[in-house]
């Protein structure tokens, strides 16, 4: 899925995001170490959309500030965070890996985050255009 590498950190920022409804809110420590969409079908359902797009950070650099997301266990690798009041989707937290995924939609500065890969293209919605210049996963 996501690169665990930080070859990306040296021109993202430090970010903080919040719910629709602002009861969860939340800052990164450290910057984010990759961004991009993932076409994956359970993205698709949970979010309701033809894919996500995420920033991606090592867990250990994420501290909820105000409130916690309440959890959904969507397989028996990944748990996603979401408020328990508004129902806005907040994180994607595989359980056996240091990353988690910050929705970009959730960010105060998600403007400063532009995406760099789509992962899980094989389930990509088939009119849904790909930019080619950005690197594709399956």
């Amino acid at each position: 899925m996501a690169e665990t590498d930080s070859k990306f950190a040296d021109d993202l920022e430090n970010f903080t995001g919040q719910c629709l409804c602002g009861n969860v809110k939340f800052r990164s420590l450290n910057p984010p170490y990759n961004v991009g969409y993932c076409h994956c079908d359970m993205c698709q359902r949970s979010l309701g959309n033809l894919f996500g797009t995420w920033v991606i950070l090592k867990t250990r650099d994420l501290e909820f500030t105000s409130g916690q997301p309440k959890w959904y266990e969507s397989s028996d690798r990944v748990r996603r965070g979401f408020c328990g009041d508004c129902g806005s989707p907040i994180c994607y937290d595989p359980n056996d890996k240091d990353y988690t995924a910050m929705w970009i939609g959730t960010l105060d500065n998600r403007e400063a985050f532009k995406p760099r890969a789509h992962w899980h293209t094989k389930n990509k919605i088939p009119w849904v255009d790909i930019h080619s210049h950005l690197p594709v996963r399956s």
